[in-house]
């Protein structure tokens, strides 16, 4: 039971610390000055439009979502392997829901209904996946960190069991990332008139 409590105060933590990060993007765009929104706004317009133009092979962005999750994994990893890598462990989160809020953010306020449908659609799905997959590896590393802090020969035993525990999570980020190269592009040529 005591080990229950304490996994729920680490995830209502993180869920926290991510519900900041989606704050403090949607904070950031309401605070740029409307040259750079117009900057960013041809930016996106100009990403949208190569990427319904040019058909990227889905292998290709297979490896590419992959490389972006493994890479993510491991520093979530590195991090939990020490005390002074818990900051970082919530810093990662904080960015993510920066980059979740930004962007919902901006492809609402700008695109208005299309940027809510597009945001409903795309990115609000995949995120519906992707965060308890972070915040599960979050949880373990932060866990692990912990246990490291207190030292002794239970670290040395733990690490194995530490991989033990990432190894599901960064097989699914193989199929995360088999779904993101397969459906998210069908969906968004499926509905260019809404991004663009």
């Amino acid at each position: 039971m005591i080990q229950y409590d304490r996994k729920r105060r680490v995830f209502l933590l993180l869920f926290s610390f991510y519900v900041f990060g989606i704050s403090a993007g949607a904070v950031w765009l309401s605070a740029m000055g409307s040259t750079r929104q117009v900057q960013v706004t041809g930016w996106f317009d100009a990403w949208s439009a190569g990427f319904l133009e040019q058909l990227t092979p889905w292998f290709e962005l297979y490896l590419s979502s992959l490389w972006r999750h493994l890479l993510l994994a491991l520093l979530i990893w590195f991090c939990g392997t020490s005390l002074a890598g818990i900051p970082a462990i919530y810093g990662i989160i904080v960015l993510k829901g920066f980059m979740t809020g930004f962007t919902s953010g901006f492809l609402i306020g700008i695109k208005g209904f299309r940027g809510l449908l597009y945001a409903v659609s795309v990115i609000f799905p995949a995120e519906l996946v992707r965060i308890p997959v972070l915040f599960s590896l979050a949880g373990i590393a932060l866990s692990f960190a912990a246990m490291a802090h207190e030292g002794g020969n239970a670290v040395k035993s733990g690490l194995s069991r530490y991989c033990a525990d990432f190894a599901p999570w960064v097989l699914f980020m193989f199929i995360l990332s088999l779904a993101e190269a397969l459906i998210l592009p069908g969906i968004m040529r499926w509905m260019p008139g809404i991004v663009l």
